[in-house]
């Protein structure tokens, strides 16, 4: 009987429990209630031409999504945006935020932000770190939110409405992740720029619009490339074939698919199952050289050519013509950056720094004369480990085979 009871007993001192430390519990006085909070989804700051900062912002609007909720939905005629874009001007981006919020009849806040575009005519003057110290030393914006460069003004891209995802900021945070291994965030960008090779690379964002002005709607925002850094200002950027052998040198890489040609112009794609790339410095004989050791591991999707991928012979030749794109992907961005620009946008600083630490110390102040005259090779291994559902191509049993 005394364990039948047990059980409800424990239960009714447990509630009454919770009950009296419930009631104990203090209100948090200087809280914010939601429904008088702006909630910032993604910001965007340009320069004017009055050398003023610009801030754009994207703020949720709740009767929009409740609306939806309700039933509104694409093709009902009566779909509202989620967001409501504002901009204004300032001295600098705490400047430019006490004006913005004159045109808000609720506290802004920023906790919410997942992404930060800067126009490129910004990133070339220089300074972000300058801007970006705003969203560090204030309490509310967060530094892991994602870092962009627009090719135009930053404002531009927030004002586009996306077809599948809710807000601009959305569509830029599922994008880069689908882009770059890992999206780069205000506080990767910034460790970039105090880094060893003060080298640093962030996202190009573009605006695509449709070649019929009917389909002005179908307006998107694609990733072009990256912007070049030398510490905080952009001192360039490259176009996306080029990109990917910069993110190959960074370990950075995540392609759908690499593409080359066979010598008589067939086409063989290749999509990465797994990828790895280290940086391996040497110091020789007063020889600075560094080997860019990239090891991938790939699933066949398409075979243009007559080579049988189950022939042992024919899987080399696949693999060595696109080890010999990749080395071209990477010897182009070596070109393009550090002979171009003359950036370590690669972080080779860093790898000499860790392997040589006491030689290290006697080319820091003076890297950027170094790197130059650093040689670096490349060891490339790509293994085709799956055929795909097809282990024959057409043009093989058309032969019979």
């Amino acid at each position: 009987m005394n364990t039948i009871l047990s059980k409800p007993i424990k239960k009714a001192i447990t509630v009454t429990m919770l009950c009296f430390f419930t009631c104990t519990l203090s209100g948090c006085w200087g809280s914010k209630e939601l429904s008088n909070m702006a909630l910032v989804m993604a910001a965007g700051i340009d320069i004017t031409e009055e050398d003023q900062v610009q801030v754009t912002i994207q703020v949720f609007i709740p009767r929009a999504a409740s609306s939806q909720q309700q039933g509104a939905g694409p093709g009902t005629g009566g779909v509202e945006s989620l967001v409501l874009v504002k901009s204004a001007t300032g001295e600098n981006m705490a400047d430019a935020m006490v004006n913005l919020q004159k045109l808000f009849s609720r506290q802004i806040f920023w906790g919410h932000c997942d992404a930060f575009i800067f126009g490129e005519k910004f990133a070339l003057k220089g300074h972000l770190n300058d801007q970006i110290d705003f969203i560090n030393r204030h309490p509310q914006p967060r530094a892991r939110g994602d870092l962009f460069i627009s090719k135009g003004p930053a404002s531009e891209i927030l004002e586009l409405v996306p077809a599948l995802e809710s807000y601009m900021g959305d569509v830029l945070q599922k994008s880069s992740e689908l882009y770059i291994k890992k999206p780069i965030t205000v506080k990767d960008f910034q460790l970039m720029t105090i880094s060893d090779s003060k080298g640093g690379i962030l996202p190009l964002l573009e605006i695509s619009k449709p070649d019929q002005p009917e389909k002005a709607t179908e307006t998107i925002t694609t990733f072009s490339g990256v912007a070049i850094f030398k510490e905080d200002k952009m001192v360039g950027s490259i176009k996306e074939d080029v990109t990917q052998g910069l993110l190959w040198i960074r370990n950075q890489n995540k392609l759908g698919a690499i593409t080359t040609s066979t010598p008589d112009g067939r086409k063989i794609s290749v999509h990465p199952l797994r990828q790895s790339t280290k940086l391996i410095p040497k110091i020789e004989n007063g020889k600075w050289s560094v080997t860019v050791d990239v090891n991938v591991d790939g699933l066949l999707v398409q075979n243009g050519s007559n080579l049988d991928i189950m022939e042992e012979s024919s899987s080399k030749q696949i693999e060595t013509y696109l080890q010999h794109e990749m080395e071209r992907d990477i010897e182009a961005a070596i070109i393009e950056v550090r002979d171009g620009m003359g950036t370590d946008a690669f972080g080779i600083a860093e790898s000499f720094h860790q392997k040589y630490p006491e030689e290290w110390e006697k080319v820091k102040d003076h890297w950027k004369y170094v790197f130059p005259q650093v040689t670096i090779n490349m060891d490339i291994h790509l293994k085709v480990q799956e055929p795909g559902l097809m282990t024959k191509t057409l043009g093989t049993i058309k032969r019979g085979e």
